[in-house]
């Protein structure tokens, strides 16, 4: 695998578990919704000068393209920001880290890969960590914790989608980028034609989380997932986006957010689970490599 690939993909991971706890501090005092918008706005003008500069290229695949993985980028972000009004960041970001759950069936089901049997044990694994985290009763499933489950699916299906598209070696990454996140502005601006923007004003953290989570979280991030996933393939590009639960709990401790011994545990087995393929991969080949004794 490319390094320099593995590295795009990693940093990845590390700029959303900064934007947890930004968004989390906003979304407490402004509509989720029109912070999900005003982030899409300055992705969409940080990518304006691709856009132009490639502006030939615009064909109907790239469009079509785009407005697909805008629908479901929306989604995601959207259901993060209500997600995160609610619970708090490493809750949200467990819930994100169960797109394994759905990734492998996603995949069969479009045909951009195999279900495997080891894919059996990293579903299995996921759903153990829910019932660990939430001590095995699934009535404390809270409104937050939906919208947290519901980000999980629409990041799966996101993987699922740049992975199909980016097969056509005629496609053109960047202005795919730009497109899918010009299309999630225009999805979300009913919020600021139905509510008032005043708070985006009044609040420097509001705004500072809008350009950081615009910017950095999602312009920069979906370039680096464009350019690269190809390269570091979907399955293992998801289990490399799940660190955003390590680096989230990180940032969130930072912030002042607590965690409970049953949310830590759950965690470790989402993050187990993310792993769990190169785990099995590297104990096969260590276990092939060994000896056998001679009598």
């Amino acid at each position: 695998m490319n390094r320099l690939a593995f590295w795009a993909i990693f940093i990845i991971p590390v700029f959303w578990g900064i934007g947890f706890p930004l968004t989390h501090n906003a979304v407490a005092t402004f509509n989720p919704g029109l912070f999900a918008f005003y982030r899409q706005v300055v992705a969409t003008i940080c990518l304006l000068p691709i856009a132009l500069w490639s502006f030939k290229e615009i064909n109907k695949r790239i469009i079509i393209g785009g407005l697909l993985l805008g629908l479901f980028n929306t989604l995601s972000i959207l259901s993060q920001s209500y997600a995160l009004s609610i619970i708090n960041s490493a809750m949200t970001a467990f819930f994100i880290t169960l797109n394994i759950i759905f990734v492998p069936f996603l995949v069969l089901i479009f045909r951009a890969g195999k279900f495997k049997t080891i894919d059996i044990t990293i579903v299995s694994l996921g759903i153990i960590s829910i019932l660990v985290t939430f001590n095995g009763n699934l009535n404390s499933f809270s409104r937050g914790d939906l919208f947290g489950l519901f980000a999980a699916f629409t990041i799966a299906m996101n993987i699922t989608m740049v992975q199909i598209m980016t097969k056509h070696q005629s496609m053109n990454r960047l202005l795919l980028s730009f497109f899918s996140v010009m299309f999630g502005m225009l999805f979300l601006s009913y919020y600021p034609i139905i509510y008032t923007s005043y708070g985006l004003f009044k609040s420097s953290s509001v705004w500072a989380a809008i350009i950081y989570q615009g910017a950095i979280s999602t312009a920069l991030a979906v370039v680096l997932q464009m350019l690269f996933q190809k390269k570091v393939g979907p399955t293992r590009t998801g289990v490399i986006l799940n660190l955003d639960l390590v680096f989230a709990s990180l940032f969130g401790l930072v912030n002042g957010e607590l965690l409970t011994l049953s949310q830590i545990l759950g965690g470790i087995i989402a993050i187990f689970a993310s792993f769990f393929q190169d785990i099995w991969q590297v104990f096969k080949s260590k276990c092939l490599q060994m000896p056998v004794s001679k009598k």
